[in-house]
Formats: C-alpha cells, sequence, structure tokens
C-alpha cells in the first residue's frame, strides 16, 4: 500500500495558511504554561473564536461526554468533569493508576452508557518495572463516579505489553511509547456489541532493537499499531511507527480507514493510513536525521528515504511536535467537510506540540490535498470536540481548556481552487 509523498507536499502548498504568533522552540528555564493564546484565528472559511475555560486539573488528556462537558484526566491521575459552556469544573477525585506510570492515552465511548452515575473509560499507560528492568504499556478499563462521591477505580486489563528493557537513563522513554487507542467500528468488530481496540507502541526508545536481547514478543511489537479483539489477545496491525501519537478511525472517500501520527527522531513527522500489513521502516529508514552527528549505537538508520517500505501520506520537516489528531464532525464547521462543500472526506485537526499550532488537513482520493496552520500558542496534548462541533482542546500544562468556536463564516477563493484529483 505504497502512498506517493511527493505529489501530496507538492499540492499542500496551494493553501498553506500563515497565523500570527511565533514557533519558537522552549527557551532555557521556560515553562510549558508560559505562552500566549491568541483570542482568534483567521482561517479559510471562518474566522474562530478562542475561550479559555478553567479546569481544576491540569487536562493533557480529555474525552467528550456529552454536548456541552468534557471528562479530564492529568498527570497526577486525577478527574474532573468540564462544563465548557458553563465554565464550571467537578473534581472527581484520583484514579489510582499505579506511581511511577506515565498516563498515555484516555478515552471515554458513550456507545457503552453508564448507569447514572459512573462513566466507563479506557486509559492506557507505560511503566517501569526496576525489579524486572522492564518498561511495559497497558490498556485498561476503569470505572469513574460522575458525582465526585464514589470509589473510581481501575478494572479489566485489555493488553499488557511484553518487557522492553531499559537501554538507557532517559526521562523521555515513557513519553516515547505511544499509547494512542482507537475504537474499531461496530461493522468491523468480531462482536459489534463487545469494544476492540487499535493501540500504538512505541520504541521506548530502542533506537536498534537488533543490537540488544529482546523477547519475540517485544521483538514484533515495537513501533507498532496492533489490534486488540478481547482482554489479553492481540495482533499487529501496521508496523514501522516509531513513536504513534494520534490514531483515529476516520471516514476517506466514504470508506473506513485507520489513520495515524507519529513523532520522527529531527525531522519526519509522519501522517500515514495504519493499514493491515503496513510498514514505515522504522527503525531502518525515517524522514528524520540523526540528533547529533557521531550519535551512539543507538542511532537508527536515518536515510532520508522510504526506500523499499511504504510511503506517508504527509511528512513534516523540520518537526512539529506531532501529538493527537481527530476527524471533524458536527455542524460547526460544515464547510471544513471536504470539497465541494460538505461533501467528500471530513478535514482532520492534527495537533503539534512544538510548534504551538493546530493543522487542518485536507483530503480527497486517498491523498492530502492541503493543509492549514492553527496558531494557539500553546502545546496541545489532547482534542476533543462536542456533538455541536466545538473543537477541545486540552493542554500539555495548566489548568485550563482551549474551545474554538466559528465566530464568522466567509468564502475563500483560493481553498476552492485547492485541486482535488
Amino acid at each position: 500500500m505504497t502512498r506517493v509523498r511527493g505529489l501530496a507536499l507538492i499540492l499542500a502548498a496551494v493553501f498553506v495558511t500563515s497565523m500570527t504568533g511565533s514557533t519558537a522552540a522552549l527557551a532555557v528555564g521556560e515553562q510549558e504554561t508560559d505562552y500566549l493564546t491568541p483570542e482568534s484565528i483567521s482561517s479559510h472559511f471562518y474566522d474562530i473564536g478562542i475561550t479559555k475555560v478553567p479546569t481544576v486539573v491540569g487536562t493533557p488528556y480529555l474525552t467528550t461526554v456529552s454536548s456541552t462537558s468534557v471528562l479530564s484526566l492529568d498527570w497526577d491521575y486525577e478527574l474532573a468533569l468540564t462544563d465548557v459552556v458553563s465554565r464550571s469544573s467537578q473534581d472527581l477525585g484520583t484514579l489510582p493508576i499505579p506511581a511511577g506510570s506515565r498516563v498515555l492515552d484516555f478515552q471515554y465511548f458513550d456507545e457503552w452508557k453508564a448507569t447514572a452515575t459512573t462513566f466507563p473509560a479506557f486509559v492506557s499507560y507505560s511503566l517501569y518495572d526496576a525489579v524486572t528492568n522492564c518498561h511495559r504499556m497497558y490498556l485498561r478499563q476503569a470505572t469513574v463516579d460522575s458525582t465526585g462521591g464514589g470509589a473510581n477505580s481501575l478494572g479489566k486489563v485489555w493488553f499488557t505489553s511484553a518487557c522492553f528493557p531499559k537501554a538507557e537513563d532517559d526521562p523521555y522513554i515513557l513519553a516515547q511509547s505511544g499509547g494512542r487507542m482507537a475504537l474499531v467500528p461496530k461493522g468491523m468488530r468480531t462482536s459489534p456489541a463487545k469494544p476492540e481496540f487499535y493501540l500504538g507502541i512505541g520504541d521506548f526508545r530502542i533506537a536498534k532493537p537488533y543490537d540488544i536481547k529482546l523477547s519475540p514478543a517485544a521483538r514484533n511489537t515495537l513501533s507498532t499499531i496492533v489490534r486488540i479483539p478481547e482482554p489479553g489477545t492481540y495482533a499487529v496491525w501496521t508496523r514501522g511507527v516509531r513513536n504513534p501519537q494520534g490514531l483515529v478511525v476516520a471516514t476517506v472517500d466514504g470508506r473506513k480507514e485507520v489513520l495515524g501520527t507519529s513523532q520522527g527522531p529531527r525531522g519526519g513527522d509522519e501522517f500515514y493510513v495504519a493499514a493491515k500489513g503496513a510498514d514505515y521502516g522504522w527503525p531502518h529508514r525515517s524522514y528524520g536525521t540523526a540528533y547529533f552527528p557521531g550519535d551512539p549505537a543507538g542511532t537508527p538508520d536515518v536515510e532520508g528515504t522510504k526506500r523499499g517500505y511504504d510511503e506517508p501520506l504527509f511528512v513534516w520537516t523540520p518537526s512539529i511536535g506531532l501529538s493527537t489528531m481527530m476527524q471533524l464532525q458536527g455542524p460547526a464547521f460544515q464547510q471544513w467537510w471536504g470539497a465541494p462543500r460538505g461533501k467528500g472526506t471530513p478535514d482532520l485537526i492534527l495537533s503539534g506540540m512544538g510548534a504551538r499550532w493546530l493543522y487542518r488537513v485536507h483530503m480527497s482520493q486517498g491523498a492530502v490535498r492541503g493543509y492549514e496552520g492553527l496558531y494557539i500558542g500553546a502545546r496541545a496534548r489532547s482534542l476533543a470536540q462536542l456533538p455541536n462541533g466545538y473543537i477541545v482542546v486540552g493542554l500539555d500544562g495548566g489548568k485550563e481548556l482551549l474551545v474554538l468556536q466559528p465566530t464568522a463564516a466567509w468564502s475563500s477563493q483560493a481553498e476552492s481552487k485547492v485541486p482535488v484529483g
């Protein structure tokens, strides 16, 4: 399933938009909360207002719960339910994830409705075990009390990874373990009434897995997307993705496809189709480069090419620090549902943490036809969309959300001329 990269890059230039703001890297001593969020964004078809909504937790991960509210989880595993209309936030206590873990994703799927007072949620996290010198990833089901008066708890274990041995002392190992999940649509499941998941697994900073001792299971699942049909079982779906940070089952040209994003080393952030059997080459090939000349043996075989491997849909070089992604829905941004208006493939929103931008990506006939930068001045760790289409952004640090909504709609001749074939 090889994808042609060059065409996408050329056509993308047709409506790449430069927004107000700076994309400078963090300065020495700068905190993640030291950012300047604009009050509005001028974009193709819409002027967008940005509203800051305070919440009682840091909200790096959030998921839509109702037409006005989102459920969020911060680094310390505290939970909150925030009404983005009334700007009120309710502290729901904590979710008892093991100490020393790093939360990777947190999702609530309204397909499995809760009781009047509880939410079923799913959480992925990675953890280092000093006794076995292993890093592992977990996907578990959780129960969250929506009143804040009950006991939040972890329950069923859906997935436990093999042992990924600690290759070096590096504080970013757990951050490079992937962990994004996506729900398999009903029509693609073994049993429509039961959940099935796609889950991304990073490389745990093991850049040359063939140089260290790995179990067959660890070697087989490093830098992959796996499909989990039931607790305790999985199948490798897609290979060669360094650090999968975004994962969504999207509608592309009228059919369902699994789309993913992955961070490259130095450059080479990728947007791709997570197709069954696809291999995007990591660690043998990458569009990125080594961080420093003469890097030690852990440096991957980066050659700036994908010879012999599947091509991603689009590549950012230099890196933008890709994080999560979603496909637009709801009535608020209907003119971003494809071309001609309202038809075709709904646009996707990707977040760039390092660049502090969101990116609206337009696809048609299986390829990226253009993208637009939306400067928000902050590192977007997670995205959610209310049923009315408003976009809610969970920030990496800081106890607030950003809510994006159109304040005016207009027509762009430039965008109407974007090639679609």
